[in-house]
């Protein structure tokens, strides 16, 4: 038997005379015992023994608290039911420790931590605050805090002061750089924006990409990288890395490599969804499109990612964002079938994403299931077809929605171009194929979730990176039912 598990048979042993009343020790003594078997039982895991334990220090008189300055039954306990996610019983035991002690700053940010979870989001940005000054304004973790809570209000100044302050607390953290860079693009401030992005970029990881994320920039290494050097007779690697509306979005810069930095070989490589649609385009007269998912097996002279390329243009002077539409092109002859397929429908022909790739951390926060779109099924005129890919696609026969689905046929995103060409709207959340819709200069109504996007700026309603793009942002979060209603009206209401 370890030494633990002795421990723990002795302390049960004399908590069943305790409440027996079969010894002697006093009533403070009995909330000390407790408090000692529900550690034990916590470090275990045994979270609803330690959780009844720490109820009966609680519950003890004389409350262990006269005697006790730290309150740590309160804040153990209280650990508990936030790992349950039982914020509304956390939130009184918080709220009694600072009572008792208000000169804990981890009991504030926890209270914050809680505040938030309820969304009492301006609570909890004061809870935060007063945790950072009590902690000399010197606590990272509670910088950090204050800088995320700062987001959720969407008061970027403060956003902004509190994520310089937690990188100069903390500046290996690699989540805080990447957030400032977004803030700043975000922002519009392009100057402080791309140079933090391009800094942070290389450790970026891609959770849903996990198998190419870095390993490129591993293999290729740091010799030959490209930063804008002169090209002329030059090779030069472009490669695509993040998801495959980063690399529609970036496609744009392509063009320009030659025209402003010499004329040189271009080797693009890409994901294999995207490679045929690259090759149509003819981006830039790019010589050589491959899908080379173990790295190129030839030379060259420079490399870069994709992601890249809008900060070696604006560190070069190339300052203003390529915003020509369209810089994708589809062959007539791939959208000749759409024409077909399509031929029997009436109306204005809408087609509509709902969902993005569910291994994004953000999913949740910008898909929604299709019955939220039946607002738009009661305008007239109007025909809806489905441009979902992935599980979400099956919605459309289990809800029984007046949607024609027809992306069994879409292998790539060359097929899906060649349908949206067939289109005259297309409506989306923020996924890759409202890039491709906005790279073909076809019109597209985009949901913003409520917490913005780098991409598209601070509750804009157009966008400097699709002119024919049109911006819905969501007045709540969690909450889609207005922004779908104004969609609706917009339908009704306006020409497309």
């Amino acid at each position: 038997m370890s030494i633990r598990d002795h421990l723990i048979r002795r302390l049960n042993v004399l908590t069943e005379k305790l409440e027996k009343g079969k010894a002697e020790q006093g009533a403070s003594e009995n909330w000390a015992l407790q408090m000692q078997l529900g550690l034990i039982a916590k470090e275990r895991g045994d979270l609803d023994t330690a959780a009844m334990r720490f109820r009966r220090v609680l519950a003890a008189l004389p409350s262990y608290s006269q005697t006790h300055p730290w309150p740590e039954a309160h804040w153990h306990l209280a650990q508990i039911l936030m790992a349950k996610g039982l914020y509304e019983e956390a939130l009184p035991l918080m709220e009694e420790l600072l009572t008792i002690n208000a000169n804990i700053p981890e009991g504030f940010g926890q209270l914050g931590h809680i505040l938030h979870q309820l969304g009492r989001r301006e609570e909890a940005a004061a809870a935060f605050e007063r945790a950072f000054a009590l902690s000399s304004n010197s606590s990272p973790m509670a910088a950090q805090s204050l800088a995320y809570a700062y987001l959720d209000l969407k008061d970027w100044r403060r956003a902004s002061h509190y994520l310089d302050l937690a990188i100069q607390l903390n500046p290996s953290n690699v989540e805080l750089r990447g957030n400032r860079a977004f803030l700043a693009l975000r922002m519009g401030d392009y100057d402080k924006g791309w140079p933090h992005f391009a800094e942070v970029l290389s450790e970026i990881d891609d959770p849903t990409n996990p198998d190419s994320a870095q390993h490129l920039r591993r293999q290729l290494g740091i010799d030959k990288v490209w930063r804008g050097a002169d090209l002329t007779d030059k090779h030069l690697l472009v490669w695509c890395e993040h998801g495959l509306g980063d690399c529609i979005m970036m496609a744009r810069y392509i063009p320009g490599i030659r025209k402003y930095f010499g004329n040189c070989r271009i080797t693009l490589l890409a994901p294999e969804a995207l490679c045929r649609l690259f090759t149509a385009s003819n981006l830039g007269e790019v010589l050589d499109i491959r899908s080379c998912p173990n790295g190129p097996d030839f030379n060259f002279h420079f490399h870069c990612s994709i992601m890249s390329l809008p900060h070696i243009f604006h560190s070069t002077g190339h300052r203003e964002i390529p915003s020509t539409v369209p810089y994708l092109s589809i062959p007539k002859q791939a959208s000749a079938q759409w024409l077909d397929k399509l031929a029997n429908l009436t109306g204005t022909k809408v087609g509509l994403i709902w969902a993005g790739n569910p291994k994004n951390e953000k999913d949740a926060l910008r898909s929604l299931p299709l019955t939220d779109y039946s607002p738009l099924f009661n305008v007239p005129g109007l025909a809806f077809i489905s441009l979902q890919k992935g599980a979400p696609a099956a919605q459309v026969s289990e809800a029984n929605l007046p949607v024609l689905d027809l992306m069994g046929d879409c292998n790539d995103m060359l097929d899906t171009g060649a349908l949206i060409q067939c289109l005259d709207l297309v409506i989306s959340v923020d996924t890759s194929v409202a890039h491709l819709v906005g790279a073909l200069a076809k019109p597209i109504w985009l949901l913003n979730r409520h917490e913005g996007e780098w991409r598209w700026a601070i509750d804009r309603e157009d966008s400097v990176w699709y002119p024919t793009m049109r911006i819905f942002n969501q007045d709540k979060p969690e909450n889609w039912t207005s922004t779908i209603e104004r969609i609706a009206t917009a339908l009704r209401v306006h020409s497309i």
